[in-house]
């Protein structure tokens, strides 16, 4: 079982470095945005298909407006992720020099070219130790730590940025 889920995690990692290649600058645009359901989301998706399938087999229109509604908010909701997501600029600064083994911070810089407000996003290397940004107006700078294991330059892991706003579901 691990041996599948090692070769399915090199090929997500090859095929997202073809596809988003490596850079200090970018801007989250249709391309570089990814949303899926997380747990709960999940729970709720088969929720709804529970109250669907409920709905339809005992012919309850009351059961399947309820279902009908709740696809909506979902479908509402990944709307609202997408929106709060998108056209945010991200900037990596450089690191101060550091022996191997010691923490290293790396400076991202944030910037809202738009007028609403980004609430509510976690950045980070994995969702574990990610930073909690509650609101960016129009421009914000973190520091995202990590170990340097080698000398000379360093490679820097992936840096994954999500939400979970609006309703948690996403």
């Amino acid at each position: 079982m691990k041996l599948k889920f090692t070769i399915l995690s090199q090929f997500y990692e090859r095929w997202l470095n073809k596809r988003l290649p490596l850079s200090s600058e970018i801007q989250l645009t249709q391309k570089r945005i990814f949303i899926f359901p997380n747990k709960v989301g999940f729970l709720f998706l088969v929720l709804l298909s529970l109250l669907l399938v409920t709905g339809i087999n005992y012919q309850n229109n009351l059961i399947l407006s309820i279902g009908f509604i709740m696809i909506s908010l979902f479908v509402t909701t990944i709307i609202s992720t997408y929106q709060n997501i998108s056209s945010l600029i991200i900037k990596a600064g450089a690191c101060e020099p550091c022996f191997a083994g010691e923490t290293v911070a790396l400076p991202l810089t944030l910037t809202n070219p738009n007028k609403a407000s980004k609430v509510g996003i976690f950045v980070g290397f994995n969702q574990a130790d990610s930073k909690l940004v509650s609101v960016i107006d129009k421009q914000q700078t973190i520091k995202l730590t990590f170990l340097a294991k080698e000398r000379g330059r360093l490679h820097v892991p992936r840096i994954k940025l999500f939400s979970v706003y609006p309703l948690g579901l996403l």
